[in-house]
């Protein structure tokens, strides 16, 4: 849901993953470090992505990297505790999000690989930036005493001389520029363009199931974030989180500590 939502699946993803695999009865967090698979039949028949998330928690990431851990606070009956919950780095993580788009492509759900697609973009930007200087063949030129308007074949021929001599000393800057161009965009507008056919045809249902979240149960889930009760009810809490909701659920993240 959260990879097609945004085409991106990532921490927000993995912690809404162990949610679910914890309101499912899976898995029980046990402390900082610890997820206990409680239902080792139900854990055999997982999709990878879900054994990854489960993996990176207790920092088995098969030689990708160690996790990272970052500080979260509890208050439980007016006691704060603070635990290290465990976060993934960018290569477990990418284990993670390759893995749920394999689960989706394995159900007939196709969607374009981001890296080729980025650099796609790059390329085009990259040409198309290059191709700047060819505005000054709009300005007429003076050459051998004639004088010859804009968009002459001479002035094309003096501006196509300009746009290889900047594309010699500035092209490392183009591809920069590009880069850096294409990376906001893909923050501001998101990833839509990975979207094939077949993602596109689940928009108006999920965006239908998000305002219904935002509506009917994102006040339910926030005010249990706020109870002495760690455990949460709300069984759409994980859906609320990859659709970036404010949940109050990221400051306690319901972890089970051993008492």
């Amino acid at each position: 849901m959260g990879l097609l939502y945004d085409m991106h699946a990532g921490k927000n993803e993995y912690i809404a993953t162990l949610f679910h695999l914890e309101q499912r009865h899976i898995i029980s967090i046990k402390s900082e470090k610890l997820v206990e698979i409680t239902n080792q039949e139900a854990y055999k028949k997982l999709p990878e992505y879900e054994k990854i998330a489960i993996r990176i928690a207790n920092g088995e990431t098969n030689g990708l990297d160690a996790p990272r851990f970052i500080p979260v606070t509890i208050t439980i009956e007016e006691t704060v505790q603070t635990i290290n919950f465990p976060m993934p780095q960018s290569k477990s993580l990418s284990a993670f999000s390759n893995s749920v788009q394999a689960s989706l492509k394995d159900k007939g759900i196709k969607m374009k690989n981001f890296k080729s697609e980025f650099a796609l973009r790059v390329v085009i930007i990259t040409f198309l930036v290059s191709l700047l200087p060819m505005l000054g063949a709009a300005t007429p030129i003076t050459y051998n005493g004639v004088e010859y308007g804009g968009w002459s074949l001479p002035a094309i021929t003096a501006s196509l001389s300009w746009v290889l001599f900047f594309d010699i000393i500035l092209f490392p800057v183009y591809v920069g520029a590009s880069i850096l161009l294409v990376f906001i965009w893909t923050k501001i507008a998101g990833r839509y363009w990975l979207n094939s056919k077949q993602a596109r045809a689940f928009w108006p249902e999920i965006e239908g199931y998000r305002l219904y979240l935002k509506q009917v149960d994102l006040d339910n889930i926030q005010f249990e974030s706020t109870t002495a009760h760690i455990n949460p009810v709300t069984n759409t809490l994980p859906y609320a989180m990859v659709f970036g909701f404010d949940t109050k659920w990221q400051t306690r993240l319901s972890t089970r500590i051993s008492k």
